[in-house]
């Protein structure tokens, strides 16, 4: 008895070893048929995100990833694409650089009036930016200052830019009129922006994906306010240019 039963575990443990190499073999004909994830490939699936219509759901299409056969291959496909959907399909640009957007300000200021913002040009120091002072000496007007943008159209504001010049201020909050309650509600602030510095410019800027600013549920606004608090040298805060992003929804 005790060589039968012998036997049969050995048949048993014989055929359970069999399996698991048959699995294997299997397994490795697969992993080496496909091909390799070359950059080529995956620059190539970049390529087709551009003619998706809209960037959700990647995960899910069965027709960008179930036809990946790959494990690896569809990991890092499935990565990847909703980091490039984001940019790609990305709706945030410059909106206030339109025909129908007027500015205003509340003090005419000493140089360049508040429309010069608007524009790209940087060259004349006089005439090409916009400053709180009201002369030449350049020292500040006391108090609160602002500059508001008529954007023409209602926008889901995700970024704003102002090239300050060496009278700068870094005491300064974007607010947007709210169209059901007509008050002001802040949208961007200093401490969200990035600084660029060069001779004469220094640049604040916040740049947000019109992702993030859905998911905020902020909602939109065509009049849209820069207000500076105070400036943060002792000469009055000067602006030579201010960019505002926003998209249609």
């Amino acid at each position: 008895n005790k060589r039968k039963m012998c036997k049969k575990w050995t048949i048993i443990l014989c055929m359970f070893l069999f399996l698991l190499f048959f699995m294997f073999l299997s397994y490795r004909i697969t992993f080496l048929s496909e091909p390799p994830v070359s950059a080529g490939l995956v620059a190539q699936k970049l390529h087709e995100l551009q003619a998706t219509p809209e960037p959700s759901n990647f995960n899910e299409n069965p027709t960008t990833i179930n036809h990946l056969k790959s494990p690896l291959l569809r990991e890092i496909y499935s990565t990847i694409a909703p980091v490039a959907a984001s940019i790609i399909h990305d709706k945030c640009k410059l909106v206030s650089n339109g025909s129908k957007v007027t500015i205003t300000s509340d003090v005419r200021g000493n140089l360049g009036p508040a429309s010069v913002v608007l524009n790209e040009n940087v060259e004349d120091w006089l005439s090409d930016r916009w400053q709180a002072a009201p002369d030449l000496t350049g020292r500040p007007i006391p108090g609160i200052h602002w500059l508001q943008v008529d954007l023409a159209e209602n926008f889901l504001i995700c970024g704003i830019l102002i090239d300050w010049e060496d009278a700068y201020s870094d005491h300064w909050v974007l607010e947007g009129k709210d169209l059901s309650s007509q008050l002001w509600v802040p949208i961007l602030r200093r401490e969200d922006a990035t600084v660029l510095k060069s001779k004469k410019h220094i640049i604040h800027e916040v740049k947000h994906s019109s992702n993030q600013v859905l998911s905020s549920s902020s909602p939109a606004f065509r009049l849209v306010r820069l207000i500076i608090m105070r400036p943060s040298t002792q000469w009055g805060s000067s602006i030579w240019r201010l960019h505002i992003m926003g998209f249609l929804h």
